[in-house]
């Protein structure tokens, strides 16, 4: 007991032997008659303080995991009567995407409640505040420094603000101006609340000491209890049955991320049946839950206020509040970018489609929810499984994608490596889900053959993954301008038309033959048909200078073979 350490001459207690009570606390019962903080306010209760509500502690239902730290939280507690019920956690909400249902009447308050505790049970004591009219004797940590004997002293009362002293201070404020609340915030601060120093009534007549160099205060008698304001997020049900309250919000801090493991039968197979396994690495740095659903969302949504936190979260003020609001189009720099990233979508037309029918990917717009079942996490957990494993058919192709040499209004432009093949594996996605971006290893059953990305690609439809360059297959690219005409305007633009001779070569030195696909992207227009190639449009921009296109050639080259196709394309260069 605290009191049979109070000494006869002085009766003090160590304020580093009090911050060592432990807080009890209910961890499991949904809902507490008393919460930990109301079984002390019931040991200390004081007629100036209010009681306290009943406190909850909601279950996380289920979580929604977006791969960029956004999740969607359904969790719920049930009110077994009318009342005020004050939820144990307060939620970290974007704002717009706080949501209650109830069969019940349910208002949600967040305010701030006084209650009381024994003096640093919490950790948090504050020795002006806390210790005011108390006698104390102050130890320094500079054990040559005598003690200070004294009374600490009372800090004056919040400033509040002054009466209008004209008449502009009785014209209308702008409420949503940030300047309005920054120049209010200090003016019902107490001069303590930021002070350093503690101050006492002595003999002398006072003394103020740096708390910095305070190593411990002794106290004539027992603290006792001291009045807490905390932020608290009070339900108010009326039902005349007992009710399910569920709260539905997007929060930050929980995410996952994708991987694929490609298995081939072997690393010289060129067609066959390969193995493919989606994996999922699940991040929670939110909370811990138990036995929640987790779903696993793959898309590219737009949270416009993801960056905006909301007002029932109690973690800004109207100031940061409409700052964040002020912000253009708040989340697109965020979660947007990282959606983007992770869900891009390789270029693909329509020949990349298997014939038939193509398996759909959902019922509704681009974003699939895919379960994986009730699971429990602590916070700062890391969870590793398995989302499913398919077989499929694969072929293996040679790619060659030759970049353009001129931009969209016809200069020359230099590319860096533009003419690296790749060994690629084609095949069609065999899940009845889409298959989301993320790195794809391939892999025979005991070797590594190289990783890269792989993109979005919806149930039934066909993809390319490059996993090593083809050091074997030799490329080689020529162009050379053959004409050019005379000056024109064009589209309201200075320029010249001139036609561009293209040679691309590609020789397999492989021992075996070889599947290619040859690709070139160039800005203009093909006026003579091209033998055994097709033209694909990429970018038609009507109001552009020139329009970008690709070639694409479908070839198999047997052992030792050669092969050089020939075009040639026209365009306009502005000056």
């Amino acid at each position: 007991m605290l009191h049979s350490l109070i000494s006869k001459s002085w009766k003090g207690v160590a304020l580093g032997l009090l911050l060592a009570v432990p807080a009890v606390y209910a961890q499991n019962s949904a809902v507490t008659q008393q919460s930990p903080q109301a079984a002390v306010e019931s040991a200390v209760a004081s007629p100036s303080v209010s009681a306290a509500p009943r406190t909850v502690t909601s279950r996380v239902k289920s979580v929604s995991m977006f791969k960029n730290g956004v999740a969607l939280v359904r969790e719920e507690f049930t009110a077994p009567a009318s009342g005020q019920y004050a939820l144990d956690v307060i939620p970290y909400a974007i704002h717009g995407a706080f949501f209650i249902q109830s069969t019940a009447n349910v208002e949600a308050v967040l305010t701030q409640r006084q209650y009381q505790e024994i003096a640093g049970a919490s950790g948090d004591l504050n020795y002006q505040k806390d210790l005011v009219g108390k006698k104390v004797r102050v130890f320094f940590n500079n054990a040559n420094l005598p003690p200070v004997h004294g009374t600490v002293a009372a800090v004056r009362q919040p400033v509040q603000e002054s009466a209008p002293q004209s008449v502009s201070d009785f014209q209308p404020r702008n409420y949503y101006s940030q300047a309005y609340y920054s120049s209010r915030r200090d003016s019902f601060e107490t001069a303590n609340a930021l002070s350093p120093f503690l101050i006492l009534d002595t003999d002398f007549g006072q003394s103020v000491i740096q708390q910095s160099s305070i190593a411990r205060v002794d106290v004539e008698g027992e603290i006792g209890a001291v009045v807490r304001s905390r932020p608290t997020l009070l339900f108010k049900v009326k039902t005349e049955k007992p009710a399910v309250v569920s709260i539905t919000y997007l929060t930050k801090g929980a995410a996952w991320a994708p991987a694929y493991r490609i298995l081939l039968p072997d690393e010289k197979s060129n067609r066959g049946k390969m193995t493919i396994e989606q994996t999922a690495t699940i991040v929670n740095q939110w909370r811990s839950f138990s036995d929640a659903q987790l779903y696993l969302i793959s898309g590219y949504p737009k949270i416009g206020c993801e960056n905006v936190i909301s007002p029932i979260s109690n973690k800004a003020n109207l100031s940061a509040f409409f700052s964040q609001m002020l912000r253009p189009e708040s989340g697109d720099r965020g979660s947007m970018m990282s959606q983007m990233v992770m869900n891009s979508v390789s270029p693909r037309d329509s020949d990349d489609f298997p014939s038939g029918s193509v398996a759909a990917s959902g019922d509704g717009p681009d974003i699939y929810y895919h379960p994986v079942g009730q699971r429990s996490m602590n916070k700062e957990d890391v969870l590793a499984l398995s989302n499913g494993k398919k077989e499929a058919e694969f072929e293996r192709v040679v790619e060659w994608t030759v970049a353009d040499t001129r931009n969209e209004i016809g200069r020359p432009i230099d590319r860096e490596n533009p003419n690296t093949p790749w060994d690629t594996i084609q095949f069609v996605n065999p899940f009845d889900f889409p298959m989301t971006t993320g790195p794809a290893a391939v892999m025979t059953e005991h070797k590594f053959l190289g990783q890269n990305t792989s993109y979005w690609t919806s149930p039934g439809e066909k993809t390319s993954i490059p996993i090593t360059k083809s050091l074997s297959v030799s490329v080689k690219s020529d162009e050379q301008e053959i004409n050019r005409s005379d000056e024109m305007r064009y589209m309201g633009v200075r320029c010249r038309r001139i036609t561009v001779a293209v040679e691309l070569t590609i020789a397999n030195r492989r021992a075996e033959p070889i599947k290619a696909m040859v690709k070139r992207q160039f800005f203009g227009e093909i006026e003579k048909p091209v033998e055994g190639a097709k033209v694909v449009q990429l970018n038609q921009n009507l109001n552009a200078l020139n329009r970008q296109n690709e070639l694409r050639w479908e070839l198999t080259l047997n052992s030792g073979e050669t092969r050089t196709l020939k075009y040639e394309y026209e365009l306009y260069m502005s000056y």
